[in-house]
């Protein structure tokens, strides 16, 4: 016995969990990961970008230093992104 209560929870536990996985699985999906293997691929990429970030900072205020340091790690990015499509 189900009443018109009982299907308005079901409908809104089904949007929940379609909005649940169009916000977290469905980009992951689409890379053949799961979120925890994205999460870690994703978390890698901003690790390097602030290194690049930090180098370049660095090197504002001391140009002798960390002179290609950035543009490697940003085309190591782009080479390891662009694998991933």
């Amino acid at each position: 016995h189900c009443d018109a209560n009982d299907a308005y929870h079901l409908s809104s536990l089904n949007k929940e969990g379609v909005m649940f996985a169009r916000i977290f699985l469905d980009h992951p999906r689409s890379l053949d990961e799961n979120f925890y293997q994205h999460m870690v691929c994703a978390l890698s990429f901003a690790l390097a970008l602030l290194l690049a970030g930090v180098a370049v900072l660095v090197h504002a205020f001391i140009p002798c230093m960390f002179q290609k340091t950035a543009s490697s790690i940003i085309t190591k990015l782009h080479e390891r992104m662009t694998s991933r499509t």
